[in-house]
């Protein structure tokens, strides 16, 4: 399986029947298996912006996967160490008062739960992330 990025603009795209074509190319792209990124622009010109943010907007969502793993697999068992030999990613409160061994145990149960170890995972994932996109904003802002 591999990304395929399909750019179509001006011509490409002026009527239902070239419209058409476009779609006939996406749907065969997927039915190969293949996850599809499309971007459309009337404009030429903008046609390549839109090319760029989708590459971005790729690149974020691969930054995002790497950022979880350093959280997840760096970042949080030295702290869980630190803390007593806690596994942040099992902190769970029952709502129903009953005690559930962890918190697999209490979703395979059916159990409501309020799953506070993974939403201070994901806080701390969102954190990661506002740094690094602000050290990216600031270094674009001294260098223009």
């Amino acid at each position: 399986m591999a990304l395929i990025v399909q750019k179509y603009g001006g011509s490409s795209v002026s009527d239902a029947e070239r419209i058409k074509r476009v779609a006939e190319r996406i749907v065969t792209a997927r039915k190969a298996g293949h996850e599809v990124v499309v971007v459309v622009s009337a404009m030429g010109d903008t046609t390549d912006e839109l090319l760029d943010l989708a590459i971005a907007v790729i690149i974020g969502a691969a930054f995002g996967g790497i950022v979880t793993s350093m959280v997840n697999d760096v970042l949080m068992p030295p702290m869980g160490l630190a803390l007593g030999k806690v596994d942040f990613k099992d902190l769970f409160v029952s709502l129903n008062g009953q005690t559930y061994a962890s918190l697999a145990a209490a979703k395979t149960a059916g159990a409501p739960v309020i799953a506070y170890g993974q939403f201070i995972n994901t806080v701390i994932n969102f954190l990661v992330i506002a740094f690094v996109i602000f050290m990216i904003v600031k270094q674009a802002n001294r260098f223009s």
